[in-house]
C-alpha cells in the first residue's frame, strides 16, 4: 500500500527494507497495534524477489500460497 505522509505524522516503528525480515518485522508489529512505517525503494521481497523474478517463492510472509516474485 503506498500512501502520502504528512509532515508531522509520527510511527512507533519505522522498518527499511521490505524483504523478507522487514516484512516478517512489520506484521508483528502491526499485530501488536503499532504504527509501523515499512520503507523499501525496489520490489517488496528484498533480495529474493530480485533474484528470482519469475519463480514461485513458497511460504512467503504474509502469503501462505507463495509469490510470484
Amino acid at each position: 500500500m503506498v500512501k502520502s505522509l504528512s509532515e508531522n505524522e509520527e510511527f512507533d516503528v519505522i522498518i527499511a527494507g521490505g524483504g523478507p525480515s522487514g516484512l516478517n518485522t512489520a506484521i508483528m508489529c502491526a499485530t501488536r497495534n503499532l504504527k509501523v512505517l515499512l520503507l523499501e525503494r525496489n520490489k517488496m521481497g528484498g533480495l529474493l524477489a530480485t533474484l528470482y523474478p519469475n519463480r514461485i517463492i513458497p511460504n512467503y510472509p504474509s502469503f501462505p500460497k507463495g509469490i510470484v516474485a
